[in-house]
C-alpha cells in the first residue's frame, strides 16, 4: 500500500509540473460583447455599444459609435451614457478624454446637462456618465465615437454587466451635412454574458507518461539453522562408530614420567639384588 501510495504521490506532482508551465503559456483572449441602442425616443438613431475586458484585468472598457448605413442615415453628437450593473459594486469611476462629469448613486435619470427623461416616464439607472458639452463648438465638440474605463473597488468583468439595460443620450441628430437639429434618446440591453473558450489550446509535443511502480524487493529468509557437530568421543548420529578420544598432552607427559620411574625403581631392585 505504501509503494502505490509514493508511486500515486509522484505521478500527480509530475502531471502538476508539467501542467503548470502550459497553462501559464496559454493565450490570454479578451472578452468583448457588442449590442446595440435604438431610439425610445425622438429621431432616429442607432448606436452600437462595445465593452471589452481589458484582458481580465479588472476594468471594463466602454465604446460606443453611431452607426451610419442606408438604414439609419442620421449621425449624431454623444451626449451621456447610462447603465444597470450587477449590485454590490462600490467605488465606480470613469475615465476617459470625453469624461466631462459621472454619478453613480443609483436611480440616475440625468449626468451633468445629460438625461434620458421622455417618453412618458423618467429612465432611472445605476450610473450616469456626461460626454462632452452641449452644442457642437464648431465641430470640437462633436463626438460620433467615445470611450471610457470603467473601474471599482472591487475588479469589473463582463458578467456584470450582463442583461443589463443601458441608455445613450445624444443631440444634434441629422443626416451629415444637415444642420442637424434633431435629438434622440435610446435604450437597449447587453447580451447574456458567455465566458470565452479559448480558441489556441496549447498541447504538450510530448507528454510524460509516468514510470511503473517499483516494486518493493521480498524479504531475505534465513537459511536453515547450522546443527553443531557431535562432541569428540560420542557417538555419531544414526548410530555410527563412535570416534576415539584423542589424550591431552599432559596426560601423555605424566605416562612416561610413571613409566620412567617404574623402570628406576626395577634397576635399583635388580642391584641391591646382585649385591647379597
Amino acid at each position: 500500500m505504501k509503494s502505490t501510495h509514493n508511486f500515486q504521490l509522484k505521478s500527480a506532482l509530475l502531471m502538476a509540473g508539467v501542467a503548470l508551465p502550459l497553462l501559464a503559456s496559454l493565450p490570454v483572449k479578451a472578452a468583448t460583447t457588442s449590442f446595440d441602442a435604438a431610439n425610445f425616443t425622438g429621431d432616429p438613431l442607432k448606436v452600437n455599444v462595445t465593452l471589452d475586458d481589458n484582458g481580465g484585468n479588472g476594468t471594463v472598457t466602454v465604446t460606443l459609435r453611431v452607426v451610419t448605413d442606408a438604414q439609419n442615415p442620421n449621425t449624431a453628437d454623444l451626449r451621456g451614457f447610462f447603465f444597470n450593473a450587477a449590485d454590490g459594486i462600490t467605488g465606480l469611476t470613469a475615465t476617459g478624454a470625453q469624461v466631462n462629469a459621472t454619478d453613480f448613486s443609483g436611480n440616475v435619470s440625468n449626468v451633468g446637462n445629460a438625461n434620458l427623461n421622455g417618453a412618458g416616464g423618467q429612465a432611472s439607472y445605476d450610473g450616469g456618465i456626461e460626454i462632452g458639452n452641449n452644442g457642437l463648438r464648431g465641430g470640437a465638440d462633436d463626438f460620433q465615437t467615445t470611450t471610457f474605463t470603467l473601474s471599482a473597488n472591487q475588479p469589473l468583468t463582463l458578467a456584470m454587466f450582463s442583461a443589463q439595460n443601458i441608455g445613450v443620450r445624444a443631440t444634434s441628430v441629422g443626416a451629415p451635412g444637415s444642420r442637424r437639429e434633431g435629438s434622440s434618446k435610446t435604450e437597449g440591453a447587453a447580451p447574456v454574458y458567455t465566458p470565452p473558450v479559448s480558441s489556441n489550446p496549447v498541447t504538450p509535443s510530448n507528454p510524460v507518461t509516468p514510470s511503473e511502480p517499483v516494486t518493493p524487493i521480498s524479504p531475505v529468509t534465513p537459511s536453515e539453522p547450522v546443527t553443531p557437530t557431535s562432541p569428540i568421543g560420542s557417538e555419531t548420529p544414526g548410530g555410527g562408530t563412535p570416534v576415539e578420544q584423542v589424550p591431552e598432552p599432559t596426560t601423555i607427559i605424566g605416562s612416561i614420567m610413571g613409566l620412567a620411574g617404574l623402570m628406576g625403581m626395577r634397576r635399583k631392585a635388580k642391584a641391591n639384588k646382585t649385591e647379597e
